[in-house]
């Protein structure tokens, strides 16, 4: 629990319990400051360690010099002064907190000031002892995520602690602009839906003005986004690209290329639009009010169907803040209020940033390991200015502040299909033009080289081919094959940036023979596309047309072909087009299928096994439907960044410890803490101040202790605040070990307390 104290410390591991001499007013006491009233009769000296000792009596000086009335001084009895300026200031005095050498023993104010490290009494500290990570145990608590007491009751990383509950699903052609669904993978609901892209001020249905990103850059079109893969990042919030390789059309004459597809879209290159990405808050606290409607509008399921109605006024487009709904809905619950669904007004629809040009096309999105986590985003189809020649590149998109970098350059000829970032910072790149590729995080200048998988010595006249991208604990690049027949293992050689190129591969012949729910036996256009390891040893492949394949990889003989061929170990989904799959944060394995427009969900055990009994995939009861076409392969569940990548926690705090009525706000004076970080572990603190009407400053970080609140620190001292909020991030390094945080407090003044 949080406790306040004035003038000490509290801490996670014990507190130094203040001695107070009987009869003494309030701020009388030791190891704290005199206080008014205070003398040498009523409070107890302070030797080594705060250990009272009886006061000692000022003494009379004859026959030396004296000139302060002390008893000390040169030829005095009682001894010399070393301040014959100060009666306070002689060997044997009192130490008091007021910034002098009273004991002449070399040290100022030694063992009195108080936690704020001075003698103010205004000042108190705010600690935990001993942590709790139950919020209904400690109010001030306001997130877990990852992280567990170890038997020292130290705060560590403990994956299997942290729980978050929801996949985000990309709808490539829901409504014809794309949106993305919210799943609720314990109760099997779709919770919300978003459009895939957002406006820096009011959206274009609301104000009628062009919409235009964060940098300003037009977005520009309103439709055909066709947003294909989502990643999920470390506070589960979720990043989505959009592909905008279409324009809608009528007829033939509206395309530049001359083709009016039966999507109702154009399919000549000279058509496509603009590559973005977005960003959706998962928290209702990371939301923004920002679409010029009093509150908070977002999506949600109002009526507890399970499904987000998009159209609740049946006009035949989507609703937005303005909407009030016609259709009952469940229960009625629809009907003349608000609606599910709020398009371009939805205030968790946090950020858009365009990056590449017209026509790149935006195939790639993948995150680092902070927190918030960067987004990095690759263009697909970039030519240099009168090249032929493929040139693309990444660029990167800061988690916090929407800023881009780059572009990052590629290997000529490489065209990014989707990407993984392993736990050393290396961005690994699969490309639709069956390579692989790379670039380092920490110096993306730097590209390395592109890879060819190598034939199949036994099918030299199959093809090879690449689909979905991810990474094992092991840091292994695992390739969905796509009509290859096969899965790629790619093992890199990790002894410098270069040798990465030089690691080794396996080639994994998958079934031939796949048999579906009623019985039949499916035997050709069999794809493999997402992939997914997991936490067991265990690697997940989705096959087109509707099946979940598991390989046992911690099993697999290190062959450069491996012939699985004969394989049983499958489950049918619902529907064809299976294009994801992905592991929960529970260990239960999804499929997304866009032929069905439903995420389908495999029960799976500890050992990796189907639980026995479970529903199977094709039964209604593991089945949500979402939007429109889903094509999502990438990390949906953000397992793969918080279990692979980088194994990293929070602990957050909301601290508000001044009264209202009582205080007109805080001042915050210093956090302070102690942790132990083995190997390449590492624990980050950021704060921000929040005013009193509750508008928030900017981020503080720090990596090391303590971090002081100075004039240069902006919005925690530009005026008094009302609220701190804390964040410690613990990051495991690759080996696995984790930091531990011991202990930590914070300094704070209520201002109505100075004078």
């Amino acid at each position: 629990m949080w406790r306040q104290m004035e003038g000490t410390t509290v801490s996670s591991r014990s507190r130094r319990p203040r001695v107070v001499i009987d009869g003494a007013p309030a701020l009388c006491v030791a190891p704290l400051l005199l206080g008014p009233g205070c003398n040498s009769s009523l409070v107890a000296a302070v030797g080594d360690g705060g250990i009272p000792r009886p006061d000692v009596t000022a003494a009379v000086c004859s026959g030396g010099t004296d000139r302060d009335g002390d008893g000390h001084g040169e030829g005095c009895a009682a001894g010399p002064d070393c301040d014959d300026a100060d009666p306070s200031a002689f060997v044997g005095a009192l130490e008091r907190c007021d910034g002098r050498d009273n004991n002449c023993d070399g040290t100022v104010d030694e063992g009195l000031r108080n936690g704020c490290g001075t003698c103010d009494a205004t000042c108190k500290v705010w600690g935990t002892n001993p942590f709790q990570l139950n919020p209904a145990e400690d109010p001030a608590l306001s997130r877990v995520e990852g992280l567990g007491l170890d038997p020292n009751g130290d705060v560590v990383l403990q994956s299997s602690e942290r729980e978050t509950s929801h996949l985000w699903i990309a709808n490539d052609l829901d409504w014809r602009r794309g949106t993305v669904s919210k799943v609720d993978t314990i109760n099997l609901k779709e919770v919300a839906r978003y459009f895939t892209v957002t406006c820096a001020s009011r959206g274009p249905v609301v104000a009628g003005a062009p919409c235009r990103d964060l940098h300003g850059r037009p977005i520009v079109q309103d439709m055909y986004h066709r947003p294909s893969r989502t990643a999920v990042d470390n506070l589960s919030d979720v990043w989505v690209a959009n592909r905008a390789h279409a324009k809608p059309c009528q007829r033939n004459s509206d395309c530049r290329s001359g083709t009016c597809g039966a999507t109702g879209s154009c399919e000549g290159s000279d058509d496509w639009g603009q590559p973005s990405v977005t960003k959706i808050a998962n928290s209702l606290a990371d939301c923004r009010d920002r679409n010029g409607f009093a509150g908070l509008q977002t999506s949600r399921d109002r009526d507890g169907d399970g499904a987000i109605t998009v159209d609740c006024d049946a006009n035949g487009q989507p609703d937005d803040a303005r909407t009030v709904c016609t259709r009952t809905g469940k229960d009625g619950l629809l009907e003349g209020g608000a609606p599910e669904f709020y398009g371009y007004d939805d205030d968790c629809v946090l950020v858009t940033v365009n990056f590449g040009e017209e026509r790149d096309v935006g195939r790639s999105v993948c995150l680092d390991g902070g927190a918030p986590s960067n987004a990095w985003v690759g263009t697909n189809q970039h030519k240099a200015p009168g090249g032929l020649a493929l040139s693309n590149r990444f660029y990167r998109v800061d988690g916090e502040t929407g800023a881009l970098a780059g572009p990052y350059d590629l290997p000529a000829g490489h065209a990014p299909y989707g990407c993984a970032i392993d736990r050393f910072g290396i961005l690994w790149s699969v490309g639709s033009d069956v390579s692989l590729a790379y670039l380092d995080t920490g110096a993306p200048s730097e590209r390395g080289y592109r890879l060819l998988p190598p034939i199949d010595p036994d099918q030299p006249s199959t093809a090879s081919a690449f689909y979905g991208i991810a990474l094992d604990p092991q840091q292994q690049v695992w390739l969905g094959g796509s009509r290859s027949g096969r899965v790629y293992r790619y093992r890199p050689d990790r002894e410098s940036f270069d040798t990465l190129a030089s690691g080794g591969w396996t080639l994994i012949r998958h079934p031939q023979r796949f048999v579906d729910a009623a019985g039949h036996a499916v035997t050709t256009e069999l794809i493999t596309r997402g992939v997914a390891p997991d936490h067991r040893g265990k690697v997940w492949v989705a096959v087109n047309p509707g099946f979940i394949w598991r390989l046992d990889a911690a099993s697999l003989p290190d062959l450069p072909v491996i012939d699985l061929s004969q394989s049983t170990s499958y489950w049918p989904t619902v529907g064809a087009g299976l294009g994801g799959v992905g592991v929960d944060r529970r260990g239960h394995v999804w499929g997304i299928s866009g032929g069905a427009s439903a995420a389908c969900r495999l029960d799976v055990d500890d050992k990796g096994d189907a639980v026995a009994g479970a529903p199977p995939m094709t039964a209604a009861a593991r089945q949500v439907k979402v939007g429109q076409s889903p094509y999502t392969y990438s990390d949906f569940t953000g397992f793969g960044l918080q279990r692979i990548t980088q194994p990293q926690g929070t602990l957050a705090y909301r601290l508000e410890p001044c009264p209202e009525g009582t205080s007109r706000g805080v001042r915050w004076g210093r956090v302070s803490w102690t942790a132990v970080t083995p190997g390449a572990t590492s624990l980050r603190l950021r704060v921000r101040a929040l005013d009193k009407a509750g508008v928030a400053g900017a981020w503080l970080t720090a990596a090391s202790s303590p971090l002081e609140f100075t004039a240069d620190s902006g919005p925690l001292f530009a005026a008094p605040s009302g609220a701190l909020e804390l964040e410690f991030v613990l990051r495991a390094d690759e080996t696995g070990n984790s930091p531990a945080l011991r202990d930590f407090d914070v300094t704070y003044s209520c201002v109505a307390d100075l004078y």
